[in-house]
């Protein structure tokens, strides 16, 4: 198969559907917080999966591997928004409001760039491609950069998962949301686990040539999540305070 053709377009296939879940949902009702969240959240995987689009558009390494370090404002943002996600999503009460523990909450994040985002110092080595069956593939580089891309989405992930398992369990047994949580749970571990395999641990299971297809793979649950909250009217809120701003952590 011609994944040098055919991965562009699913990319900018999840580009599109992202950007436009992401845009739809804030054009809706951009005083609430959970709606600016979700945005985020959206957006994140849009910078994902067009910056991937485009890494597999060219046929020079080095363009590519350029194209894949600007993507790592995508995936690495992805988690923390998440999470941040889960927490207001399930009226959670947040870390804290103060100023350096938000700052260790988004550390990660911020770990994550600096060590593989453009001029990184880490992105030399962890994004060499050689060539295959398929065409360019993105090497295993076996370094503690490879470890840290396995631990801290792995970490955020398992946390996020765990708050919405919890809420879940709140919820009563008949309730169509239940149901619909319920499946989205399975749509979201699923694409994690896979994503923890071809990424991590490719070489064990001899699928190391494989493209990274998590962001592609993230379509369906987040297919239910737009549905879910749109239906229960949790993202689509009527009643928001009219203060709200996305960069006053009063109100986020």
């Amino acid at each position: 198969m011609d994944y040098n053709a055919l991965l562009p377009i699913i990319f900018y296939l999840c580009a599109c559907f992202y950007s436009f879940f992401g845009i739809y949902t804030l054009a809706t009702n951009a005083k609430s917080r959970t709606n600016w969240q979700f945005f985020f959240l959206m957006i994140s995987l849009t910078i994902w999966s067009f910056t991937y689009a485009m890494a597999y558009s060219v046929d020079s390494a080095e363009t590519r591997i350029m194209w894949k370090s600007l993507g790592v404002f995508g995936w690495s943002l992805f988690y923390v928004f998440f999470l941040r996600f889960a927490i207001i999503l399930t009226k959670r009460n947040e870390p804290s409001k103060k100023p350096f523990l938000q700052v260790l909450f988004y550390l990660p994040a911020l770990i994550t760039i600096i060590l593989f985002g453009p001029f990184g110092f880490l992105m030399g080595m962890q994004y060499e491609f050689v060539p295959g069956e398929t065409g360019l593939f993105q090497a295993i580089i076996n370094n503690i950069g490879q470890i840290w891309v396995g631990l801290y989405p792995s970490a955020y992930t398992i946390i996020s998962l765990v708050i919405l398992i919890r809420w879940r369990r709140t919820i009563d047994r008949e309730s169509p949301l239940r149901r619909l949580l319920s499946i989205f749970l399975i749509s979201i571990i699923l694409p994690f686990i896979i994503g923890i395999f071809l990424g991590v641990f490719p070489r064990f299971f001899g699928l190391e040539n494989l493209p990274r297809l998590t962001v592609a793979f993230l379509i369906p649950p987040a297919v239910l999540l737009f549905i879910a909250l749109r239906k229960f009217r949790m993202v689509f809120e009527t009643k928001t305070r009219r203060d709200f701003s996305p960069l006053d952590p009063k109100t986020t």
